[in-house]
């Protein structure tokens, strides 16, 4: 899309806004013929392979595994003592299951 100088170790960068994300990208070069270059590239990918960027915004997005099956609140609470470090000391581990009283209550999980 656009050269511009930045006062930095590689002073020309190359930007461009992503046609899938609408966010704006860039590239940084040492060289202005370097920058040129791959700005040329940019335009071409942008005017005839917009398909290429939708590669990158794929390989940005991570896929969050799922639970092979659903947890209960019991469970859920048990990996939050654990995850915290609430067995480290017997104050702490009263401390948050006081705190973890009322929704496994609500629940059914505690008389």
């Amino acid at each position: 899309m656009a050269i511009r100088m930045i006062k930095r170790a590689k002073p020309y960068q190359v930007y461009w806004n992503d046609p899938y994300t609408g966010k704006r990208k860039s590239a940084s070069f040492s060289t202005l013929k370097e920058a040129e270059k791959y700005d040329a590239l940019i335009n071409y990918r942008l005017k005839y392979e917009k398909e290429s960027f939708l590669e990158d915004v794929q390989a940005e997005v991570v896929p969050v595994p799922k639970p092979e099956q659903p947890q209960t609140l019991e469970e859920v609470c048990e990996a939050y003592l654990e995850a915290s470090g609430a067995y480290k000391k017997e104050k702490t581990l009263r401390w948050r299951m006081d705190g973890l009283k009322i929704p496994l209550e609500l629940f059914g999980f505690c008389q």
